[in-house]
């Protein structure tokens, strides 16, 4: 909106040029400028005691500071969001009152123990899960031996290679008890995902670096963010085939 710091300072109560020019410090241009235009767009009238802002223009003004509180709560997840954007067809409502969890130098594993908040408060979630850390797999393990978790993740082939090797009874045991179903890609997933059905919805979308460092997370409950979700898994999980526990792990 051209000119608002004049309909704001308007706002606050009717003021002639002289007064404009000196609460807003510009010159006697700018204010004879700025006051034409608003008038010739009926965004602000003459009074007897000074220019006021119309009904138009205070409900013009409102909306404009509505989109610039909409920039700014969009802007912190769009600048982590920047690297996999090619990725993505988010909506900006689905990024609106996001949470953005970044690496801070004092808590460089804070969006570690996000992703861990999230597996602990599931009791059924879906995932795209393109790096694996040992941490993860003790969590994951254990809240499938405590039966407070049933997990669907969609993961690379040197993934499940690299766990078959590492990690094969943490891994193995909840696939032949069916806590775990585990898709296979083929090519690599360029972000994480957590989509936490139950029990209440939300959903964490990870950015990482390419040596497999988080760069950061984007923790939301939004309907129009857990709808995303819930589309994009599918996507990618349509691409995948389904890992066969027998042909994994062997018999159990």
């Amino acid at each position: 909106m051209q000119r608002a710091e004049f309909v704001e300072c308007l706002l606050a109560g009717p003021k002639f040029q002289p007064e404009l020019k000196e609460e807003l410090q510009v010159s006697r241009s700018t204010t004879y400028k700025a006051t034409r235009e608003l008038l010739s767009h009926r965004l602000i009238m003459q009074a007897d005691n000074g220019y006021r802002p119309t009904i138009l223009g205070r409900l013009i003004f409102e909306e404009y500071q509505r989109l610039l509180a909409n920039i700014e709560r969009i802007s912190s997840p769009a600048r982590l969001l920047w690297p996999i954007s090619a990725n993505l067809d988010m909506t900006i409502a689905a990024l609106t009152d996001s949470q953005v969890i970044l690496p801070e130098h004092h808590h460089p594993n804070r969006p570690i123990h996000e992703v861990e908040k999230l597996i602990r408060e599931a009791s059924h979630l879906k995932g795209i899960a393109p790096v694996v850390r040992p941490q993860y797999v003790t969590l994951f393990n254990n809240q499938f031996k405590m039966e407070k978790l049933t997990a669907e993740l969609v993961t690379e082939t040197p993934v499940l290679n690299y766990l078959t090797e590492n990690y094969a009874t943490q891994f193995c045991e909840p696939l032949h008890s069916g806590a775990l179903t585990v898709w296979e890609m083929g090519e690599p997933l360029p972000f994480g995902l957590l989509l936490v059905e139950r029990p209440t919805e939300q959903m964490g979308l990870v950015v990482y670096e390419p040596d497999g460092g988080i760069r950061g997370l984007v923790v939301t409950g939004s309907t129009d963010a857990v709808e995303w979700a819930q589309h994009t898994w599918q996507q990618y999980q349509s691409q995948t085939r389904r890992v066969e526990p027998t042909s994994l792990c062997g018999d159990s």
